[in-house]
Formats: structure tokens, C-alpha cells, sequence
């Protein structure tokens, strides 16, 4: 009985993440439209922690993509092959640029909240 808490068993990865993003961005955007500073907090929180998590396990989603092109590489295009200037690109230049862009949303809700009062 008590061996179970030291054995660690390998956990499938969740499945519903991308989708749940995808989800909540919509839900926030369409927010936006009625009520502009609670949808810009809620698009700048989506943004800024989807951005994080993906800085904090870009190596692990690299390595990932890696093994899986490996895997399945029939009827893959060119573009598709993975290449460390794909990984540099995202990691130093796309997803900072999302995360400054959500820190602005968060910063316009902010000022538009201040402004309603």
C-alpha cells in the first residue's frame, strides 16, 4: 500500500490544452466586443499564460516534434521538417512578441476600468 506513493507513473500529455486555449481565446474576443475591459483582461491573461507555458516547455515540444516527424515523415512537406531555425525563431522572437502583446491587453483593461470609474 504504501509502495504506490513512491512509484511515479508516466502520465499521458492533456489533450484538451490547444482546444481549451483556442476555446477561451474566442469566448474572450467575443467578450471584447460587448464588454471591452473585462474581454481585453481576459484575452491578455489567455495570451500572456499561453505564452509562458509554451517558453517554459519549448524544449520539450521541440524535442516532441522532432521525434514525431521522425515518426511519420511520409507526405510531409519541406516546411514541415524541423530545423533549429523554426525552434530560435519561436522561442526568441514570436512567442515574447504574444507575451508583450498580452501585457498590452492587461494594460488597455486596465486603463479602460480606470477610466469607467
Amino acid at each position: 500500500m504504501l509502495s504506490h506513493l513512491f512509484i511515479r507513473r508516466a502520465s499521458t500529455p492533456p489533450r484538451f490544452a490547444a482546444g481549451l486555449f483556442v476555446g477561451l481565446f474566442a469566448l474572450f474576443a467575443v467578450m471584447a466586443w460587448f464588454r471591452p475591459a473585462a474581454g481585453l483582461a481576459g484575452l491578455g491573461t489567455v495570451v500572456l499564460l499561453g505564452a509562458v507555458l509554451i517558453e517554459l516547455n519549448a524544449r520539450r515540444i521541440w524535442d516532441e516534434y522532432r521525434k514525431s516527424y521522425k515518426k511519420a515523415k511520409n507526405g510531409l512537406a519541406w516546411w514541415h521538417e524541423p530545423r533549429q531555425v523554426y525552434y530560435t525563431i519561436n522561442v526568441v522572437i514570436v512567442w515574447p512578441l504574444i507575451a508583450i502583446l498580452g501585457v498590452l491587453c492587461l494594460w488597455t483593461s486596465y486603463v479602460m476600468a480606470a477610466d469607467l470609474l
